[in-house]
């Protein structure tokens, strides 16, 4: 089996990089390190392993895995890197990681759990987060990286995509591509996630594949998706519908749904027509009315966030008008929802003398009141930031942006520097104490994000809220500001050891300097010193994760999945090198077409 992957990796490394007179003894070790698979029985090995689910590292200049070959020089060569370089002996290291990568997932889907996924199932259902909806986004985002390097050569295209490596990829997407169309055609528009809630876009499966479906038309195009739907013999035929179709049927299967669930006080009509507001403001208020949900993975903020990235998709249409009202209606129910929370907690931590005050407006999950982007108020802020809609748009982001400043005040940590994973955790005790998780779910990595979103959106930080954001200048400090904070803490204490997945794992904290990257470059330009430093900690992350993915990808639940496995390193890296590749020529444009799949919208 390592033969048999060595030699795809070099012919596919060939056929794609052009053969080389000579090669160097650095190459060669990187060769051997990523491989050999070494045995991880040994307890000293194990101890750095099994270290848990997420939390803070130490920054360390490199893994302790990467003790078995020298990588050094290619660290030094990340370090003299301006931006939008990739230098020689990183482009080769993150091709052979990528490929492995890719070529793990595309043996996973065709033969299920192996030894290479730890005898685990590699996914769980057909959802965005754990599910055959989040590989596809993120072999979506390989082929990108693939094609563009043909700049519009069909042969070259061709030769690529059937290189001795590349052919078992192409067939894997060709089958999740067939699964997942026959899965939207034939599944109830009724229940949105196939169960017993509303589906979202991490977590549904109707919603899910519809939007990895639409996801294929934005990300690749027409042409490149003629090139992977082309039939071969023995294979089926894979007809994708296109995306205003995809769109339109959502948008019919949400307002079947809001229709079959009645609201105390609306009038309960199943002939309102799509055109009518009235619906729309049923969908906020009656498909999450049983538990209240307003969290980005299962409530309203992950129905906004499935709404835009299918808008993401199509330029006009009717069904795509709809989307601007339901997202205006989703986010005011969702401020309302807040409020009440809000003011419930507020009584309960006067009438206990607990703490601080706390936000205007909170979120409930299961008893909790999270505040990281998973199930909490960076997440819901992030997608109503980012969501605009409606005439009431610009008063929303204020009111938005202000309790996500009052949230980060409350719930920085003893350093002031991380965050705490919820209110409970601050008013338990936790404020003096030092808050352990840096990643996506939960710290500050996902508060990044939320800090993006409010900069973009040109909200102004109130300096009555509270959090001070370090701008270290003569000025009152930005929301860049603060997200630039969060990347320095995710730089220091997020190289995570455990996980290559994007929830919580390093490829995930990784997209954090990519979000970030776009921001500085639109605000001055991709050769200023601040893009050049987060540039080159993309690179870091990046060599990180393709060093750790052939061993640590098996320690997740769900191995070969998008935010717990290897799909989410696949999709970092691919990105990573389509902008190395593409900005030259595109610029700016290129970082815009990298968002972390199933979250940036």
């Amino acid at each position: 089996m390592r033969v048999v992957f060595f030699f795809r990796f070099a012919v596919n490394f060939r056929l794609t990089e052009g053969v080389r007179p000579l090669v160097s003894v650095s190459e060669i070790l990187m060769f051997l390190f990523l491989f050999l698979e070494y045995d991880l029985k040994s307890s000293s090995q194990r101890r750095v392993y099994n270290l848990g689910c997420g939390g803070v590292r130490p920054r360390h200049p490199l893994p302790v895995i990467m003790d078995h070959g020298d990588t050094s020089s290619i660290r030094a060569s990340i370090d003299a890197a301006v931006a939008g370089q990739l230098p020689d002996e990183v482009r080769f290291a993150l091709t052979l990681g990528v490929n492995r990568a890719a070529i793990l997932i595309g043996d996973g889907v065709l033969l299920g759990p192996t030894r290479m996924t730890g005898g685990k199932p590699p996914w769980k259902g057909h959802d965005v987060y754990i599910g055959t909806a989040g590989i596809q986004l993120a072999l979506h985002r390989y082929f990108r990286m693939l094609l563009c390097t043909a700049d519009g050569n069909a042969a070259v295209a061709a030769a690529s995509l059937n290189s001795a490596g590349t052919r078992v990829v192409v067939s894997a997407y060709r089958r999740l591509l067939s699964e997942h169309t026959l899965l939207f055609a034939h599944a109830s528009p009724h229940v949105l996630g196939g169960g017993k809630e509303p589906a979202t876009l991490l977590c549904g499966g109707y919603l899910g594949t519809a939007v990895a479906l639409a996801d294929a038309w934005k990300v690749l195009g027409s042409e490149a998706l003629g090139v992977l739907c082309e039939r071969r013999d023995g294979e089926a035929d894979c007809a994708l519908p296109s995306a205003e179709a995809l769109v339109a049927a959502v948008i019919e299967g949400i307002h079947a749904a809001a229709m079959a669930a009645p609201h105390p006080g609306q009038r309960h009509d199943a002939a309102l027509s799509d055109d009518s507001p009235e619906w729309c403001e049923r969908v906020g208020a009656s498909l999450f009315a049983a538990r209240d949900d307003c969290e980005p993975l299962y409530g309203r903020a992950g129905l906004i966030a499935s709404l835009l990235a299918l808008q993401g998709s199509v330029a006009t249409g009717t069904a795509a008008a709809a989307v601007p009202r339901m997202v205006a209606c989703l986010s005011d129910e969702i401020l309302l929802s807040g409020g009440r929370q809000g003011a419930a907690l507020n009584d309960v931590i006067r009438s206990r003398s607990l703490g601080p005050q706390p936000p205007d407006a909170a979120w409930e999950w299961y008893g909790r009141y999270y505040v990281g982007a998973a199930h909490g108020t960076a997440g819901i802020a992030y997608y109503l930031l980012r969501g605009g809609g409606g005439d009431r748009a610009a008063a929303r982001n204020v009111t938005m942006a202000t309790i996500l400043q009052q949230t980060a005040a409350v719930a920085r940590d003893s350093t002031g520097l991380n965050f705490h994973t919820s209110l409970d955790d601050v008013y338990r005790g936790g404020g003096s104490r030092k808050a352990d998780l840096v990643q996506l779910c939960h710290g500050a990595a996902g508060f990044a994000f939320a800090f993006l979103a409010a900069h973009e959106c040109g909200c102004v930080p109130s300096a009555a809220a509270g959090a001070d954001g370090g701008s270290g200048k003569d000025r009152a400090p930005t929301w860049f500001d603060f997200a630039l904070k969060a990347g320095d803490v995710t730089w220091a204490h997020g190289r995570l050891r455990d996980s290559v997945g994007l929830c919580h794992g390093v490829a995930g904290n990784g997209y954090v300097f990519l979000a970030l990257l776009r921001s500085a470059a639109a605000n001055d330009g991709l050769t200023s010193e601040i893009a050049t430093r987060l540039w080159r900690r993309t690179l870091h992350f990046a060599l990180d994760t393709v060093l750790l993915a052939p061993t640590v990808h098996q320690q997740g639940d769900r191995p070969l999945s998008l935010y717990e496995g290897l799909a989410g390193a696949l999709a970092f890296v691919s990105d990573v090198m389509f902008v190395a590749q593409t900005w030259p020529r595109r610029g700016p444009e290129s970082l815009r077409a990298c968002g972390m799949p199933g979250f940036e919208v």
